[in-house]
């Protein structure tokens, strides 16, 4: 089912990891509020906070990557960034994220060759300004 929804909508929410407790996610955003303290860490984000291993890491993240990009043979591409945005700050315009564009990258796949993952380490309201996705739209 969760392939399913995957190939139909382009994106796929998971729950949070029940392996992983309350404490675990809040030591997480500390990290990661802390790598933030000396200046944008860019791809530098699992070096700064290893525990987001831990959330990769976790049977249904390792489950849903494996069995969307075809095993486990997947590999965890450099670009690690985390982005940050205050309160009251200008949202970003739609935009389409892709390497759509870089040399290895030949342009959009009907099977995925590569996944975006988003994680956050708390509950997000709409008024926090998360991240929107189109749904259908990953073909085109």
């Amino acid at each position: 089912a969760q392939v399913q929804e995957f190939i139909v909508n382009g994106y796929l929410s998971l729950p949070p990891c029940p392996t992983l407790l309350h404490s675990h996610h809040v030591d997480i955003s500390k990290a990661l509020l802390t790598a933030f303290e000396d200046g944008d860490p860019g791809n530098n984000l699992l070096t700064r906070c290893p525990q987001l291993w831990d959330v990769l890491e976790a049977p249904q993240v390792a489950g849903a990557l494996a069995s969307l990009l075809g095993g486990e043979g997947y590999t965890l591409h450099a670009h690690r960034r985390a982005h940050l945005r205050q309160g009251g700050s200008k949202s970003t315009m739609w935009h389409q994220d892709s390497y759509k564009g870089s040399s290895w990258c030949g342009g959009r796949h009907h099977e995925p060759t590569t996944l975006m993952v988003m994680y956050y380490p708390q509950p997000v309201t709409r008024s926090m300004g998360p991240t929107e996705l189109l749904p259908g739209t990953q073909y085109f």
